[in-house]
């Protein structure tokens, strides 16, 4: 779990979220088609998740990710995509 972070809008369709050292994720692109390139080590960095309709559901996921709680038991991250989350038919 990230104990802070924070959200930079650079321009339309481009935003950062930072913790207190480095950026976590990206979300970039476009009305209908965002994306988020995951940063936070070496080994994700760059993997992206699939398109967002808008940057409010890449946003939740982001939320969710970085606010699940492992030593929780009923904390469940679940996939935005296939769960029947945000931008799920």
């Amino acid at each position: 779990m990230t104990k802070n972070f924070s959200v930079n809008r650079r321009n339309p369709g481009h935003w950062d979220i930072y913790d207190d050292r480095r950026r976590l994720f990206c979300i970039r692109g476009q009305p209908g088609a965002f994306f988020v390139r995951d940063e936070r080590d070496e080994s994700e960095r760059g993997t992206t998740r699939d398109k967002f309709t808008t940057v409010d559901s890449a946003m939740a996921w982001i939320c969710a990710t970085l606010m699940y709680e492992a030593n929780n038991n009923l904390a469940v991250v679940p996939d935005a995509h296939t769960s029947g989350g945000i931008d799920s038919p």
